[in-house]
């Protein structure tokens, strides 16, 4: 009897977790469907983006992640980011009030302007928007990131680097929007171009 109820255990144990992949498989593919309208959605600004990608590269001056130096921009920066960004998170005035004149400029660029507009539009799906320069720095986003320099992460480095279609995160909830989510992550091409990547949070339908 022990044995025939050990057994009845494994597998109601392994109908659940059959049951739980099936249940986040069909999730994550209502996700992608949701990513790629809103990336489409996005992608009719495509000058929008090439220009904002281009003064996002001319601000911080890095062409490629392949120097100390390149990188000590960027974490510079980063550093900067974070402080401001945790203070964002406790206060909603502290972009307008007290934030450094080039985060500013970011808050404020035609690209965040669109971007807020596009998560307005589907608010309910969307938990977050963001775009990524050629090296991973942020260019414009929906909501203020956690992080300034996106470059060591696989929702830049998949896309941009390893040149895939997307890149798929686990559901899980975002230190940004606090908000549970699945992250896609796209390359954003000019043409033939490679110029940046970028990331859409998508919440699934309860």
């Amino acid at each position: 009897m022990r044995t025939q109820f050990s057994k009845s255990i494994k597998i109601l144990g392994l109908l659940s977790i059959f049951l739980l992949n099936n249940k986040l498989f069909a999730g994550n593919a209502v996700g992608k469907s949701i990513a790629d309208k809103i990336l489409n959605e996005i992608t009719q600004n495509m000058d929008l983006l090439e220009q904002s990608i281009k003064d996002s590269e001319s601000m911080h001056g890095v062409s490629e992640r392949k120097s100390k130096a390149s990188e000590g921009v960027l974490k510079t920066k980063d550093r900067e980011w974070r402080g401001w960004s945790g203070k964002f998170r406790k206060s909603k005035d502290h972009v307008a009030a007290n934030s450094p004149e080039w985060i500013k400029n970011i808050d404020e660029n035609s690209c965040s302007q669109k971007l807020r507009e596009v998560q307005s539009t589907f608010k309910n799906e969307v938990s977050e928007i963001f775009v990524m320069d050629s090296v991973g720095a942020t260019v414009c986003y929906s909501n203020p990131t956690s992080d300034y320099d996106q470059g060591d992460e696989d929702k830049y480095w998949v896309p941009f680097q390893d040149k895939k279609d997307y890149h798929e995160g686990e559901l899980e909830k975002d230190r940004s929007t606090r908000i549970e989510s699945i992250q896609f992550s796209f390359p954003l091409k000019k043409g033939s171009a490679l110029i940046g990547a970028i990331t859409i949070g998508v919440q699934l339908p309860k």
